[in-house]
């Protein structure tokens, strides 16, 4: 789980990774990874009416670290990813505020294992760690 507060202390946007499977892509399937392995993350955020920006849920705001520690540098969200899902299964790209979403987000990761991290605001705040 994560959230992101005002300083005021109110909660403006809370988010939970609900699982983190490999994916086998339907939509297009001839696409193939460039990375390797097409992992789908299943989460659902909840933003309040307070919220002062929009929230991306792309794979823009994801990045990989291996278990051996490495910082994957290479691109996660590729057109593999993108058009491996039906729509109506999906994240939007972002949200904004007064909005509850749940889906999935399809990432085209270098190995079978290791962390997603996510940030919600592209560096200003902390990022979240998801071990797999």
């Amino acid at each position: 789980m994560g959230e992101l507060v005002t300083g005021d202390g109110e909660t403006v946007l809370s988010f939970t990774v609900d699982a983190i499977e490999p994916v086998v892509c339907t939509e297009r399937p001839e696409e193939p990874s460039e990375n390797g392995y097409m992992f789908a993350i299943s989460m659902t955020f909840e933003t309040k009416a307070g919220l002062d920006m929009d929230v991306p849920t792309n794979p823009a705001a994801f990045g990989f670290i291996s278990e051996e520690g490495t910082t994957f540098n290479g691109d996660v969200g590729t057109i593999a990813g993108f058009y491996c899902l039906p729509d109506q299964d999906t994240l939007p790209t972002e949200i904004g505020p007064g909005e509850k979403v749940t889906g999935k987000l399809v990432l085209d990761l270098p190995a079978e294992g290791g962390t997603i991290i996510y940030n919600p605001t592209y560096g200003q705040t902390e990022s979240y760690e998801y071990s797999f």
